[in-house]
Parts: structure tokens; sequence; C-alpha cells
């Protein structure tokens, strides 16, 4: 499986497009060292993080290492991919609406 893939395919928000992003090529090292990529980034504290069912689970997943487990702290919520926002506002309407 490729990871970069020419084709045909439609966005979760309906859109066409001619080329995606196949995460499922992503293994769970890659991630690990995703999460690690992006905690070069995150300065503040999370609680945990949370996965956009299905694509964000494995990313979840390894930077819930990094968690401080700290309900005072925001809650994470991450995607493999951002296209349009659709799924992850979908997602933030649905699990946390207020």
């Amino acid at each position: 499986m490729n990871l970069f893939q020419d084709g045909d395919f439609t966005s979760h928000a309906g859109l066409p497009l001619n080329w995606k992003l196949e995460c499922d090529a992503i293994t769970d090292d890659e991630w690990r060292c995703l999460a690690k990529m992006i905690m070069d980034y995150q300065t503040e504290p999370f609680y945990e993080a949370v996965g956009i069912p299905r694509g964000g689970n494995k990313l979840a997943v390894a930077l819930n290492q990094y968690a401080s487990g700290n309900p005072k702290d925001f809650t994470l919520i991450c995607d493999d991919v951002f296209t349009t926002g659709t799924s992850m506002l979908d997602f933030i309407k649905e699990k946390y609406p207020n």
C-alpha cells in the first residue's frame, strides 16, 4: 500500500480529489515519530488525545504517551488528514456539544 495515491477520490466532505494520503500505510513506529514531531511544537500540556474515528485513532494512541492525565488540561482532538475540516467539526459537535 502506498502512502501517496494518485486517482479519483472523494473527501469526507464529498469533494472530489485527484490524490490522497493513505494513512493506513503508516506504521506504528512512524505514528510514534509523527507524535514526537508534533510535540516539538505542542507547548501546552493536554489531558488526553482523542482521535477522530477512524483516521485519528493511531495518532491519538501515539500522542497519549505525552498526555498529562490532568483533567484541568484541554483534550487534544486529532485526525490523520485535515482537508476541509468537516470531519473535525462534525466530531466536535457530536462529542463536545457545549
